[in-house]
């Protein structure tokens, strides 16, 4: 039998051996991956297929209110459907993680990106880390992070911080656990921004983008970031709208938040990969309980104006160096 060639690769604080290349830097032996949850993914050569039609216990629309992602439990794991793309198999204990035969046509790289994005962080819960729909930037205190719905501006913020010197940690994932210190720890996720049109020209100052219809990887390819670094804030993005061309306030805003208020914007914010687990789901409670405890979380109301960029920047270093 022939032995598949794996690349190897390290995210979400996972090590990665992949049968397809993956638009990721290669893990380059730098950091101890002994102590690292060890996933497979098989992507080209794949062993199984879903034949009968799965109970799904959930079901994800998109902004058309088209279903886009449902998730079932079958024999030995679980089933991720992507409307119109592939379905994947995960083993019940995250260990394997395999792109299913028959399904409907998808490019290569849009099977990647769906394993990296939204398979990954999936696997990243069903080890018992908590995973974020966030993004993050390295900041000298630490690792600043940035929820909200979608739409709030998180991306764009991080893309902006890194033009002046504040590279982007993740990007729509962020893994989260506890270090041997008891610190809360944030692990690197993909190192590039994915930006609409309008964003990528506005940060980067990129000529004019002719594809609008979807988002682009943007910024730099080679990971700066490797490993672990602490998590020192989480700031919850709000837009300030009111009705007509007017905003209610044309300055950041920050507030703190309660724990309560934090516990409800993390539920809201995790990617969870069975909803019917009453104790994966118990476990995630305690861990972000204990998150919200230990960092400091703010909501920042903020306006739909590129030209505001440079002084919101300001505003979070400045409460960063409070916090810290």
């Amino acid at each position: 039998m022939k032995t598949l060639a794996m690349s190897k690769y390290l995210i979400y604080g996972l090590v990665v051996h992949s049968d397809s290349p993956l638009p990721l830097p290669e893990y380059d032996g730098s950091i101890d991956e002994k102590s690292r949850p060890c996933v497979r993914l098989l992507l080209q050569q794949t062993h199984r297929r879903i034949t009968a039609e799965p109970e799904w216990f959930s079901s994800y629309s998109s902004p058309g209110n088209q279903p886009w992602l449902r998730q079932a439990k079958v024999e030995g794991g679980y089933v991720l459907r992507f409307a119109g793309k592939t379905d994947f198999w995960v083993g019940e204990n995250g260990s394997l993680v395999t792109a299913s035969k028959g399904t409907a046509a998808a490019s290569r790289d849009a099977i990647c990106r769906l394993a990296i994005d939204q398979v990954l962080p999936q696997v990243v819960n069903l080890l018992g880390r908590v995973a974020l729909h966030a993004t993050a930037i390295v900041t000298p205190y630490g690792i600043c992070a940035f929820v909200g719905t979608t739409g709030a501006g998180k991306s764009t913020l991080a893309a902006s911080f890194s033009t002046v010197g504040y590279p982007v940690f993740c990007d729509d994932c962020l893994a989260i656990g506890v270090g041997h210190t008891g610190r809360v720890m944030a692990f690197p996720g993909c190192q590039t921004s994915r930006l609409w049109s309008d964003s990528a020209e506005a940060v980067f100052k990129v000529d004019s983008i002719s594809d609008r219809r979807n988002k682009m990887r943007i910024g730099r390819t080679q990971k700066l970031c490797p490993d672990e670094k602490p998590l020192m804030a989480i700031f919850d993005l709000k837009r300030s709208f009111k009705s007509g061309a007017q905003t209610l306030d044309v300055s950041p805003r920050l507030e703190s938040m309660s724990e309560r208020e934090g516990m409800i914007r993390l539920l809201r914010s995790s990617y969870r990969l069975d909803t019917t687990d009453r104790s994966m789901l118990r476990r995630e409670f305690s861990d972000i309980s204990r998150l919200v405890k230990k960092v400091p979380m703010r909501r920042l109301y903020t306006v739909d104006d590129f030209d505001r960029l440079p002084v919101l920047r300001r505003r979070i270093l400045d409460e960063l160096e409070l916090i810290c």
